[in-house]
């Protein structure tokens, strides 16, 4: 293989090993197994869009799916049987591999096989039933780009799988786009420490993957990485839907994503705007949707230099009412590499304002009360903005946005936020309506729905590797 020598490990233990020192960037060759897997929601919760590459040696393949255990036998005679797209990429002998399976069956579990000529990649899923939430992780601004920095995307990965037992209980993977970032499509350059697009994707996806193996991934594209999914992955957009947007529901959950676009006055966001509105005034009156969450790369209320700057104004202007009207619950930003918090925002008018034109964001404080021993956010009417620092090795840029000496705070910007204050018990300083901090050290966040209740917490990964809690956010729709 390519990269990973060693077993994919089961589900239910954390790998000892580190998949990054298995794999050479330098010494990079492609085969004719199938490598890179990506694995998705290709449209809903009851597909999965798997993607792969091999050499050029094969240009056909399939995936083909057994419900429960599976020997070869019953690969061979298995109905489910999905054809693959082959595409020829950019880089020597590459081939790009994707196939879409849908019909799934909720609370079943698979097998499947993918790949071609004889040359296979093994796994199983199950497609969950989402009766009442689920469980996921959110990783931001990955930023694959540096081979020597390569552990650092490891140890988040391997930090997290400690939090949620092994990596046996998520349903799905919450991305904030940037993936990668390199310099370079199709070569190699080591003294500037980067490697070929192409090359970086798939070794950030063969890390993650000795991890979580076939959990589906939402990604809200970067800047950096934005024209990279549609070759990479492998999701069916509905019709009217613009390239990097996603949505679907989880239980009771809607879940929209939306890429890095940043003329806020160009056709391309006007027509994500449309799409976002029309999706989430649909979520907002269906009867079978609790709660409405959007993953957006570069979101209104981020708190470094790119929440700083004057695009972030439009943004404001153009998306913050357009969730307060929706009654959005949370949304999840990138793109700053720094952790945030906001009080829950509303525009101006009773409860959630009707109109998406009103001026003033307005934060409120939400009563609290105790359930099951902690201390939840009861019914508090507004839309909650975090974002959780960067899960690789792109930390600590932004401190001078995000400081705790508070000498250049996030809130001077060409627009008002109406000021307050959040009372926090963590180390980390007080920005008025807005708790931040510059995190020197990779972050990732772990997402709970359950029923009536979200859950939140963000966790920094010490030096060594090791998960250490930092915040949470609890909201509470009803007792």
């Amino acid at each position: 293989m390519p990269f990973i020598a060693a077993a994919i490990p089961s589900a239910a233990a954390v790998p000892a090993f580190r998949a990054s020192a298995l794999i050479d960037y330098t010494r990079y060759r492609l085969g004719p197994e199938p490598s890179s897997v990506s694995v998705t929601f290709a449209d809903g919760v009851n597909s999965r869009g798997f993607a792969w590459q091999t050499d050029a040696s094969v240009t056909t393949g399939e995936v083909r799916l057994v419900e429960g255990k599976a020997d070869a036998a019953a690969f061979e005679s298995t109905p489910l049987v999905f054809a693959d797209g082959s595409v020829r990429q950019e880089i020597p002998n590459a081939v790009r591999h994707g196939a879409v399976a849908t019909g799934l069956r909720p609370g079943r579990r698979y097998s499947y096989r993918l790949g071609g000529d004889g040359h296979y990649v093994y796994g199983e899923f199950r497609v969950r039933d989402y009766k009442d939430g689920f469980t996921a992780i959110n990783f931001n601004d990955v930023q694959i780009k540096r081979p020597d920095r390569l552990y650092m995307w490891d140890e988040t990965l391997a930090a997290s799988r400690k939090i949620v037992d092994g990596g046996g209980r998520v349903d799905l993977i919450l991305s904030g786009g940037d993936f990668i970032d390199a310099w370079f499509w199709k070569t190699t350059n080591l003294v500037h420490g980067t490697v070929s697009r192409p090359i970086e994707w798939a070794v950030a996806a063969d890390t993650a993957n000795a991890y979580y193996p076939s959990v589906p991934w939402v990604s809200a594209p970067g800047n950096h990485d934005f024209w990279l999914y549609d070759k990479f992955t492998r999701t069916r957009r509905r019709p009217g839907t613009p390239p990097g947007c996603q949505s679907l529901d989880c239980a009771r959950v809607h879940i929209a994503a939306v890429p890095y676009i940043e003329n806020t006055k160009g056709v391309h966001f006007e027509r994500m705007r449309s799409w976002l509105a029309a999706d989430l005034k649909r979520a907002r009156n269906s009867s079978a949707t609790d709660w409405s969450i959007v993953c957006i790369y570069w979101g209104p209320y981020t708190t470094g230099d790119h929440g700083a700057a004057n695009a972030t104004t439009n943004i404001v202007l153009k998306l913050a009412p357009l969730f307060a009207s929706n009654r959005v619950d949370l949304v999840l930003q990138a793109h700053d590499h720094t952790f945030s918090k906001t009080l829950p925002y509303r525009w101006d008018g009773p409860g959630y304002t009707q109109s998406e034109n009103d001026g003033g964001a307005v934060n409120l404080k939400p009563m609290q009360t105790v359930f099951e021993g902690e201390a939840y956010d009861l019914n508090p009417g507004g839309t909650y903005y975090v974002s959780c620092g960067s899960a690789g090795h792109r930390v600590g840029e932004n401190a001078a946005y995000a400081r705790r000496d508070g000498k250049r705070p996030f809130t001077r910007r060409r627009y008002k936020i109406a000021t307050g204050r959040l009372n926090v018990d963590s180390k980390w300083g007080k920005r008025g309506d807005c708790a931040s901090d510059d995190i020197d050290r990779p972050m990732f966040g772990v997402l709970r729905v359950d029923g009536r209740r979200l859950m939140y917490d963000f966790y920094v990964v010490a030096p060594g590797g090791e998960p250490v809690h930092y915040d949470t956010l609890r909201i509470l729709k009803d007792i």
